[in-house]
């Protein structure tokens, strides 16, 4: 050893301690790490981020929140979950009511301190620390406890991450003594099944308990008819509801009405609720000890900031059982379009499997009755907003007033009665942005479009270009000729008006390509000579190079007036109010009444009640609905009023 400490670190360890410290550091560093952290000051409580949004915040460091599990902290931390401001180990401050930080993980508690060998520093693993695929990832003398979900790893406490494998000791497993106590001690919470035999007295009400193995709070479900329990918002563990029990989770609003949130029932595991304030299925995690005994741990998150604020979490149990007529009228429920008093007290006398099949037999012996019918005449109303009643009281008749359509009476009625802006936008479908149409004009003077004995005219506004082509009787047509196409299968639809209520308003055109018949195409009614709509689309064969495609009158009633012909399929468009869908346009949306105006992204409101078909096949036959559009100018939609059911 040196008599004298060196004046500089000495490049590698001598062979025997010297007399004093050596007086400067090493340039390497310590081999080992210590028993203990070195002291530091306490780190400030701060929120960095919530519900994992902004992502560059999470993981989360030390003393930061709000964390929602220890998946959401960095490694070798763990979520610090709090009911208010309790002070969270190694942090300085109260931080946020009810938020919850992460904060170094206590002796053999479980925690993640890596995964797949990195960070390098963190292996091999220390006792209750993950992620470990393999004994060799642990310390000498501890083993990886490989599990599936949060199952039990012996020596250490919380649940951690589920999936998560953990380094512990085998030498920590509990042995069972020797011989059985003499006298079984009373258990701390309820039993988890009903007893066999009355107790001398009623069954307390469900406690926090802290449970042995993980150090979190354990609730069981109170009795039935015992009342509604509070529950403090945190992670649970959860034992299970009774036989023809149900044990059910609730957020309690201040109005004191219950919004389902969990729930377990004859004796199953806790699941979801019903409804958009439930838990979500992943958030759950069941555990079955050595003993047979399942318990869930499901959170509760604080509802301090929600739209929840001021409501309360409540754990409620109900009896499951059912007399014979619930039962049928369960059945009926799930078979039919619901049950009647008369129906179920007809079958109200020996309900087994014989009755349950002699019913469904019966059901499929008698006449078959529509169910569309049924359904409009109990579900839909009929319309009241227009003067005119329908000439068809029956649900299922052509353009039936029974149906539900995308507009009705109280849209325009909010806009000019309520305080809030209501208004109506249109917006493309983003996978069908792309799409793209070509238009050719009837009047097109290319010499690209031939035709009979009918005339140009531009007496009739709403056209697209510069006119339109009035056609004439028998023997009629209008024919294009295009080329520059692929081979291929092409949609085609044609801008069309007709004011003829003639022929019950139909005025047909046999549709030709390449002077090959297609089909006889419906130009129904638009209620006006100033009114244009499109046709439907149809598919047609076109052929590399020039391709005619013609339109025929083959009736005696004469054509309707052709704006344009249109090949492509239009983007469909989402028609929302204030934002919530109301309909979706699938060919497009524009206007009967005009042109050149792009609806896309625009908001208008409706200056008149809609109104829905006029129960006939001429008079409003696809409805109608006006709007005012941004410069002030009001116009129909050319789609009408859709039917949406």
């Amino acid at each position: 050893p040196t008599n004298a400490p060196t004046n500089a670190p000495t490049n590698a360890p001598t062979n025997a301690p010297t007399n004093v410290p050596t007086p400067e550091p090493t340039n390497v560093s310590t081999k080992a790490h210590t028993n203990a952290p070195t002291a530091s000051a306490p780190v400030p409580l701060v929120i960095a981020g919530d519900n994992g949004t902004p992502t560059e915040s999470f993981p989360l460091g030390l003393c930061e929140g709000d964390c929602d599990n220890d998946g959401q902290c960095r490694y070798g931390l763990f979520c610090f979950q709090r009911d208010g401001t309790e002070s969270v180990p190694g942090c300085e401050g109260t931080g946020q009511s009810a938020k919850d930080y992460c904060s170094k993980c206590p002796e053999n508690y479980l925690c993640t301190f890596g995964d797949e060998g990195l960070p390098v520093g963190s292996f091999p693993l220390g006792e209750c620390q993950g992620d470990c695929d393999d004994d060799g990832e642990c310390a000498p003398g501890l083993m990886c406890f490989q599990r599936d979900g949060t199952e039990e790893v012996p020596g250490c406490s919380g649940l951690g991450e589920s999936g998560r494998d953990y380094c512990y000791d085998p030498n920590n497993t509990v042995s069972p003594s020797a011989s059985p106590s003499s006298k079984p001690p009373p258990t701390s919470a309820p039993t988890k099944v009903p007893s066999h035999a009355p107790t001398n007295s009623p069954t307390p009400p469900p406690v926090d308990i802290i449970d042995p193995r993980s150090g979190i709070d354990t609730v069981t479900c109170p009795p039935v008819g015992g009342g509604e329990y509070d529950l403090p918002n945190g992670l649970k563990l959860f034992g299970l509801s009774g036989m023809n029990e149900f044990c059910g989770v609730f957020i309690r609003m201040s109005s004191g009405n219950l919004i389902p949130f969990a729930r377990s029932y004859d004796s199953g595991v806790w699941e979801p609720a019903a409804g958009p304030h439930a838990c979500l299925q992943k958030d759950i995690t069941c555990n079955t000890d050595g003993s047979g005994v399942t318990l869930c741990g499901l959170n509760l998150p604080s509802l301090v900031n929600s739209t929840l604020a001021g409501s309360t979490y409540v754990i409620i149990t109900k009896d499951g059982n059912i007399d014979q007529s619930s039962k049928i009228a369960a059945f009926l429920e799930m078979t039919t379009f619901g049950p009647t008093k008369s129906e179920i007290d007809s079958l109200n006398n020996i309900w087994d499997d014989i009755a349950r099949a002699n019913y469904i037999r019966s059901q499929m012996d008698m006449p078959a009755t529509s169910h569309r019918e049924y359904y409009r005449r109990r579900v839909n109303t009929k319309w009241d907003a227009t003067q005119q009643s329908a000439r068809s009281d029956h649900p299922c008749s052509p353009n039936s007033k029974w149906r539900k359509y995308a507009f009705i009476k109280q849209d325009r009625h909010d806009t000019i009665t309520s305080n809030e802006d209501i208004h109506t936008t249109f917006e493309v479908v983003p996978e069908e942005a792309d799409l793209v149409t070509a238009i050719y004009e009837a009047e097109d003077s290319s010499g690209s479009v031939t035709f009979d004995r009918g005339s140009f005219s531009s007496s009739n506004p709403g056209f697209s270009g510069l006119g339109y082509y009035d056609m004439s009787g028998d023997g009629d047509f209008i024919q294009w000729s295009i080329s520059s196409y692929l081979a291929g299968s092409y949609p085609v639809s044609f801008r069309y008006a007709h004011g003829s209520t003639g022929n019950n308003g139909q005025r047909p055109l046999d549709l030709y390509v390449n002077d090959v018949f297609v089909k006889t195409m419906d130009f129904t009614f638009t209620d006006s000579w100033r009114y244009y709509k499109y046709t439907e689309l149809v598919d047609v064969n076109l052929v590399e190079g020039t391709n005619t495609i013609k339109l025929l009158v083959s009736n005696g009633y004469g054509g309707p007036n052709i704006d344009h012909m249109r090949i492509g399929k239009p983007p469909a468009v989402v028609i929302k109010t204030n934002g919530w869908p109301r309909t979706i346009a699938k060919n497009g949306v524009g206007l009967l009444d005009g042109w050149g105006v792009d609806l896309n992204g625009m908001a208008v409101t409706m200056p008149s009640y809609p109104d829905p078909p006029q129960g006939d096949l001429f008079r409003y036959v696809f409805g109608r609905t006006k709007v005012e559009l941004d410069n002030g100018s009001e116009k129909y939609l050319d789609i009408g009023n859709p039917p949406i059911d």
